[in-house]
């Protein structure tokens, strides 16, 4: 019986991951469309600016912190207020993770489920 709970759950994360992947054309579809416009363009270059001078003062913490303060107040004037932007707080909080492109990531996982208005024509 214990092994059958491992083997329904593994079955749900399996389904849940092939329809992950085979909306992955839709997904960079609505992320091209969702970049087209100039605030998500802003975001985006904001977003890899900050994760390249991140990158640039590692061995400076305090810098780091500044730099993701100043990133943050830019972003909500850019974006508004949004949830995703506690969690790239939480990753750039943590020592190890502050290498990885978080701000870059969050902002194209939002471009990814942003809901865009139908174009008219």
């Amino acid at each position: 019986m214990f092994m059958g709970q491992y083997s329904v759950l593994f079955g749900i994360l399996h389904v849940k991951y092939v329809r992950m992947w085979r909306n992955l054309p839709g997904l960079i579809q609505q992320i091209k469309i969702t970049l087209q416009t100039p605030r998500w363009r802003k975001a985006l270059v904001i977003a890899l600016l900050s994760d390249v001078l991140s990158f640039a003062f590692l061995w400076a913490v305090p810098v780091q912190w500044g730099i993701e303060a100043v990133t943050v107040i830019v972003m909500l004037w850019v974006l508004g207020f949004r949830w995703s932007w506690l969690f790239a707080l939480v990753i750039e909080a943590i020592p190890v993770l502050q290498i990885f492109p978080s701000w870059t990531l969050v902002v194209l996982a939002m471009a990814g489920t942003e809901e865009n208005e139908p174009t008219k024509g």
